[in-house]
């Protein structure tokens, strides 16, 4: 063989020999990636049903503790409502409570549904009214954001076809974004809300207004917006959002707090969080203040969260749960399930 073909025969031999290396290697990545895949979704299926088992289990809690406790008033604890030994008291105050179970890490949270902005029911002019003192813009401030969308709200809500000044009918709404909407009757879940045209400038229309700096503050419009009942349930007439179930924006505007009184009122809640200690007790002055436009009890509807992880993948599972007990909430009896009335549940 002349050394001419055995050049060629060397380097077409290392060339097969790369490319059966480069097979074998994408061969063993390609099995590597699809087993942990599989696993990932084998996890994530476990701990799917595991955040189906606590959530039910923490839904019963809440229902002997409501029965144990009859004293709701969150952060206070008086020395007749202490824990006993063993005892975990369930508060809707939102604190996280961490669990371990094997390999499995849950994380549960308790609030109190009532919160933020209501837009259930007929947007009349009490309605109008209330949505505006939410909102809370300045005096000196441009109302046009906050006008045009209780117009578009009212064409949503509203059972005609007839436009406000500066709303939206079915005709607006499929040229615009090509959906057949509005819905021409009361919305159905508060997220609805979120395809009206205009929310997010309208209800954080207060901002440019102020002088603190909002960076420390998130606004998600869904983290103000009030959860809207089923038929048949509502939510205390006339009550104010809860104070824990409030966001930090929420509390600083309706409390007219500055950046000094805001730092206080979160070390306040990390005291009550960790050690119990009554917030009255270490915001007094500033306790008086947020007591006038917010509430301290619980409204007795209920929002749960529960999130199932593990440390060696990444398969989380997130399930949240509203729901109410009725009053007059029966003792167990095998093969019956009443008294309990969920709306909402969704995985995320």
């Amino acid at each position: 063989m002349k050394k001419k073909d055995r050049g060629i025969a060397l380097i077409t031999v290392l060339l097969s020999l790369a490319l059966i290396g480069v097979l074998v290697s994408s061969i063993s990545i390609a099995g590597n990636i699809t087993y942990r895949v599989g696993l990932i979704n084998v996890k994530s299926i476990q701990n799917q049903y595991a955040a189906e088992s606590r959530m039910s289990r923490a839904i019963w809690d809440m229902n002997y503790e409501l029965k144990i406790h009859t004293n709701r008033k969150l952060g206070f604890q008086s020395e007749l409502d202490t824990e006993e030994d063993g005892e975990v008291r369930l508060y809707a105050d939102g604190q996280p409570i961490i669990e371990t179970y094997d390999d499995k890490i849950v994380t549960l949270k308790y609030h109190d549904a009532n919160q933020g902005f209501d837009l259930s029911g007929t947007i009349n002019s009490s309605k109008v009214k209330l949505l505006k003192a939410a909102i809370k813009l300045p005096f000196e401030a441009d109302p046009a954001p906050v006008d045009d969308f209780i117009d578009k709200l009212i064409d949503y809500t509203d059972r005609n076809d007839l436009f406000q000044n500066e709303g939206m009918e079915r005709e607006q709404y499929e040229d615009e974004f090509g959906v057949d909407l509005p819905r021409n009757s009361p919305m159905e879940f508060a997220e609805e809300a979120l395809w009206v045209p205009g929310i997010e400038e309208a209800i954080f229309s207060q901002k440019e207004y102020q002088e603190m700096d909002l960076s420390q503050f998130e606004f998600k419009v869904q983290d103000y917006l009030r959860v809207i009942p089923y038929r048949g349930v509502n939510f205390p007439r006339s009550s104010k959002s809860n104070f824990f179930a409030a966001t930090d924006y929420q509390i600083m505007l309706h409390g007219e707090l500055d950046e000094a009184q805001m730092e206080e009122v979160r070390e306040a809640r990390r005291l009550w969080y960790s050690e119990k200690i009554n917030i009255q007790e270490t915001i007094p002055e500033i306790y008086m203040k947020l007591s006038r436009v917010f509430s301290f009890n619980e409204s007795k509807i209920y929002r749960i969260q529960v999130q199932v992880s593990q440390n060696d993948s990444g398969a989380s599972v997130n399930q949240e749960v509203i729901f109410s007990l009725a009053k007059g909430f029966p003792r167990y009896r095998p093969d019956t399930f009443s008294g309990l009335r969920y709306w909402r549940k969704v995985n995320f």
